[in-house]
């Protein structure tokens, strides 16, 4: 196995690795809002590289270290209040900044970021 990582870094491939594993993650807020976390994620999979947390009973905070350790640049949240306005919030895990967006709009949205 060294030697193949040797062979990769000599050649100069490890430049054409993707920066991020996944561009977003979709944290579930509680248990009663896994089916909306999922539909969101079902939604976003076919067109954007993206994980949803698997964990629904894990608090936000861990989710969102989850994401810092893995360098996703986003996170999508839909908590009581977003799901009552059928909306999504998207955390900017670089910035910390949080934007509020419909849920018919948040493809358009994090292909853009991407």
């Amino acid at each position: 196995m060294e030697r193949l990582c040797d062979v990769f870094f000599k050649l100069n491939l490890s430049r054409k690795l993707p920066t991020v594993s996944s561009y977003y993650l979709v944290a579930v807020f509680s248990p009663a809002l896994l089916d909306p976390a999922l539909a969101l994620y079902n939604n976003l999979r076919e067109q954007v590289r993206g994980e949803i947390y698997l964990d629904y009973t894990a608090k936000l905070d861990k989710q969102f270290k989850y994401a810092n350790n893995k360098r996703i640049p986003y996170v999508l949240i839909i908590g009581p209040e977003e799901q009552s306005k059928n909306q999504v919030t998207l955390k900017n895990m670089q910035t910390g900044k949080q934007t509020t967006y419909a849920k018919a709009e948040i493809v358009t949205v994090i292909k853009s970021l991407v």
